[in-house]
């Protein structure tokens, strides 16, 4: 009979030969030995078996624990490149939204400018122009006066001054007082405009009608009721003219 090698055989038999109920007692001794030798050899490698159960468990938690964090790690990532180009558009956005503003302000800067520049302009066209033309208001006053005393000089005939010496003189006085006006006027460029025998130009002339006369070619001026004036290049008052017509 063996015990698993912790009992031998010789022991056993010497035992058996000396006296038969000690041999039970020993026997039983010894079962009970290899019995705990056998449990605790069971428990040993029943423990190694759990231990090493346990460290596979937890070879496989850690395992799927990596697997977790690459998957989390993965989706971290994706979530960062996600987020980036979030982030980009919503820049290039707003560097649009900012060129757009900037180009608003860039054209009313260049319209204010220009606007500036206009009434610059015109304001300095203004001081121009009342200094050409300041004379304007009085000559449009004395331009009646002028006319006044060339009817006068009209309404007398050269050969009644001429026969009557104080009429004469008056007459005299009165061409003298006219000549002074017209230098006056040239002084300050205005221009007289009689145009007896000229042709007719609308932008100076104001027709008041026609006349038969062979003396002057058709459609020139043949009479001039009332001398026009221009100062500068701006007409203070139109001629007033009477054109001619062929005899039928």
């Amino acid at each position: 009979m063996s015990w698993g090698g912790s009992c031998p055989d010789g022991a056993f038999a010497a035992i058996t030969r000396k006296q038969h109920k000690p041999l039970l007692f020993i026997n039983s001794n010894k079962m009970e030995r290899c019995k705990s030798m056998s449990n605790t050899n069971m428990q040993d490698q029943h423990a190694d078996a759990q231990q090493s159960s346990e460290e596979e468990t937890e070879i496989l938690i850690e395992e799927e624990g990596a697997g977790e964090e690459a998957q989390e790690g993965a989706a971290s990532e994706e979530e960062a490149e996600a987020s980036l180009e979030d982030q980009l558009a919503n820049a290039l956005d707003e560097i649009d939204a900012l060129k757009s503003e900037m180009d608003g302000h860039r054209d009313r800067a260049l319209r204010a400018v220009a606007e500036a520049e206009n009434t610059r302009r015109i304001a300095q066209r203004d001081r121009e122009n009342a200094a050409k033309y300041a004379a304007e208001p009085l000559a449009k006053d004395l331009l009646e006066v002028a006319e006044n005393l060339k009817r006068a000089l009209s309404a007398v005939a050269p050969e009644e001054a001429e026969a009557n010496a104080a009429l004469k003189q008056v007459m005299e006085g009165v061409a003298m007082v006219q000549r002074d006006f017209e230098n006056a006027f040239a002084k300050h460029q205005i221009e007289i405009i009689d145009p007896v025998g000229e042709g007719f130009d609308p932008n100076a002339h104001q027709a008041m009608g026609e006349m038969v006369t062979a003396d002057v070619e058709p459609g020139k001026v043949a009479v001039c009721f009332a001398r026009g004036y221009k100062l500068r290049d701006r007409l203070l008052r139109p001629a007033m003219v009477q054109l001619a017509r062929a005899p039928e």
